[in-house]
């Protein structure tokens, strides 16, 4: 194994001020593709006569550290309690401040803004569950117009707006709600085989992958766009990687020519050849070699015979654990294209006509 800088594989709970640690089994998952981090903890004790109730409650506010890093922010979920005449059980499970952004139906106003950015809409709809906006990237131009469905979450909202500007939405380890680059940082080690790696995996395959896609949109007719192309525009892109004849067509979700199906058409085709395939790496602790705890939305290089791979991939999902196993990092990582955002793009003249409208771009 190459030398790392050693974890310590330990953890702990801040609730009401409160640092609670000892505990026995840990996991925490960060992911790219789930907007809240998740942990799980417990522990099991021996009673004795003065052991007393932890306070630690469903509903609490709660800061996790590994290796006394914040890892999450967010609030307790479960607080579950299990004893017997010797022993004592207690698991604590919860999930970033923006889970509520999830589980929580969207209300403003009268749930529309005019001629406001992605910031402006992301703050209002985060403002009444303390949230921040933390913008690490371009978020485009204003809406001229935006609005709300009834009873949607204001996570289905959010991540409508942010595919109208190819925008990437994530959460970080103070519970802020955060607009992205993909592959905002890039770790230094590189994950070899036979150097490295405790156990690696290779999921996926073709069976989502087409030889050629045909993305169709319907438009609205004007001066320059009418009859046939007006109906029925079509953009067709192939992948040189699928031999075989595997036609797919799709039908774009917005009112769109040219350029705009063109983008639309090019994004199928990456992001599904990006998916076909998914590499899991278990790495010995929780740090790569810089010393800094693994996170999702890092870059880093790969390079392993056995799974025909020497590429740089994004961590799309990190999950640290320690249990009777030791203490471990698994690693999901995919092609950096996977996790482009896709392009909604809408025909202005189109946008107050369609029914489908609930936008403009």
């Amino acid at each position: 194994m190459a030398n790392q800088p050693a974890s310590t594989g330990e953890a702990s709970l801040t609730v009401n001020n409160e640092i609670h640690g000892g505990w026995t089994d840990i996991s925490v998952t960060r992911s790219m593709e789930q907007l809240a981090h998740t942990f799980d903890l417990g522990f099991t004790e021996r009673w004795s006569e003065d052991s007393k109730p932890i306070p630690i409650h469903a509903g609490d506010r709660c800061t996790v550290k590994l290796d006394n890093k914040v890892v999450i922010t967010g609030y307790v979920d479960e607080d579950p309690i299990d004893y017997d005449a010797n022993e004592h059980k207690l698991r604590v499970t919860g999930r970033s401040l923006t889970a509520d952004l999830i589980d929580c139906s969207a209300i403003y106003q009268k749930g529309q803004w005019k001629k406001q950015d992605l910031q402006a809409i992301a703050e209002n709809l985060c403002q009444p569950f303390d949230i921040p906006v933390n913008i690490e990237t371009d978020i485009g131009d204003s809406f001229r117009y935006f609005s709300l469905h009834d009873g949607e979450s204001v996570y289905e909202a959010l991540e409508r707006a942010c595919r109208m500007r190819g925008v990437l939405m994530m959460t970080n380890a103070d519970g802020e709600l955060v607009f992205a680059n993909i592959g905002a940082r890039t770790s230094s080690t590189v994950i070899e085989y036979g150097v490295n790696v405790i156990r690696g995996a290779r999921t996926g395959g073709f069976s989502e992958r087409f030889s050629k896609y045909i993305v169709k949109a319907q438009t609205v007719g004007d001066d320059d766009t009418n009859g046939t192309s007006a109906s029925t525009p079509s953009i067709t892109v192939t992948d040189s990687a699928i031999s075989r004849y595997r036609p797919l067509i799709v039908q774009s979700e917005c009112l769109s020519a040219g350029a705009g199906l063109q983008k639309r058409a090019t994004w199928e085709r990456n992001v599904r050849a990006g998916r076909s395939r998914r590499l899991q790496y278990t790495l010995d602790g929780w740090n790569d070699d810089a010393g800094n705890l693994w996170e999702p939305n890092t870059l880093v290089a790969v390079k392993d015979p056995r799974l025909e791979v020497d590429a740089t991939l994004l961590i799309t999902s990190v999950r640290l654990t320690r249990d009777a196993d030791g203490t471990n990092t698994t690693l999901e990582l995919c092609d950096p294209k996977a996790m482009t955002v896709e392009p909604l793009v809408i025909h202005q003249k189109a946008a107050k006509t369609s029914p489908f409208f609930t936008g403009d771009a």
